[in-house]
């Protein structure tokens, strides 16, 4: 071997580059150990477990109903291996959509809600209850309360009392609960021609029967019979011309129908 070879082979060695920290096995080996460290301490440190559930805003839903479903809820299942099972009620995983969600379709009495995490380990839950704006009935005699957006939350037996009754051929069940089954227009057509009829003749409606018409039945024994799918403010207009000219309270009381589904004309017997 040559002199030259002989004394910069060694010092060629001294010179490659060291191997960086971040690319060795025990940088990788400690930072993951790290994440899972810190992890575990927000999943499993009592800190940050959910001990105090406030509920407000409920008058006929039990609070303890709805404390079971939060709670079952954020009892989340974080591990589990053969008989080793590890739950966390860790506010950190909380999602307030998805428990949102999780009331609302357990329970239907229930039109709005909110939900706040107040750290570390208290949730609040602020609850709006549905408002019952009439009773519906089915062809099975099947009948719900029902919101004023269309949906029905509960089944209603016995006397109606003074309570609007809207008829419709639905097949309706307790499944159907929390659903949508008249679409809200129908419902606010119904209010302007309940609310004009007690305003301007205090005429009350007893009584809507739900097809491709509405037939409202009056507290006086006739019925008026409106077209859904034309303009029930003009419709509106001409039962009250009719009412406050052709047809004199005198009159009512011998009064059978109005019609007015046609466009040129009301009909009336």
């Amino acid at each position: 071997m040559s002199y030259r070879k002989k004394h910069i082979k060694p010092h060629l060695k001294r010179l490659k580059p060291k191997k960086l920290f971040f690319k060795r096995p025990i940088f990788w080996f400690s930072t993951s150990l790290l994440i899972i460290l810190i992890f575990s301490y927000f999943l499993l440190f009592s800190w940050f477990q959910v001990s105090s559930i406030n509920i407000s805003g409920n008058q006929k839903v039990k609070t303890e109903d709805i404390e079971k479903l939060v709670d079952s809820f954020v009892n989340k299942k974080i591990l589990s291996l053969g008989f080793l099972n590890v739950n966390s009620k860790s506010i950190i995983l909380l999602n307030g959509k998805k428990l949102s969600y999780e009331i609302l379709s357990k329970l239907p009495d229930i039109g709005e809600i909110k939900i706040k995490k107040q750290f570390s380990n208290t949730i609040n839950v602020s609850v709006k209850e549905r408002g019952q704006f009439a009773i519906l009935c089915n062809e099975n005699n099947t009948c719900f309360s029902i919101d004023d957006s269309g949906t029905i939350f509960s089944n209603v037996l016995g006397e109606f009392n003074d309570s609007l009754v809207l008829e419709k051929n639905i097949n309706l069940g307790e499944t159907d609960l929390g659903q949508n089954v008249i679409d809200k227009n129908i419902i606010d057509q119904i209010k302007m021609v309940n609310q004009s009829l007690v305003d301007n003749f205090q005429i009350k409606v007893t009584k809507v029967f739900i097809s491709n018409y509405l037939q409202f039945k009056t507290s006086e024994g006739w019925s008026a019979y409106f077209d859904n799918s034309s303009d029930m403010k003009l419709q509106i207009s001409e039962i009250d011309s009719l009412l406050k000219g052709e047809i004199s309270e005198e009159k009512r009381k011998n009064l059978t129908y109005i019609y007015l589904q046609y466009k040129d004309r009301a009909y009336y017997k």
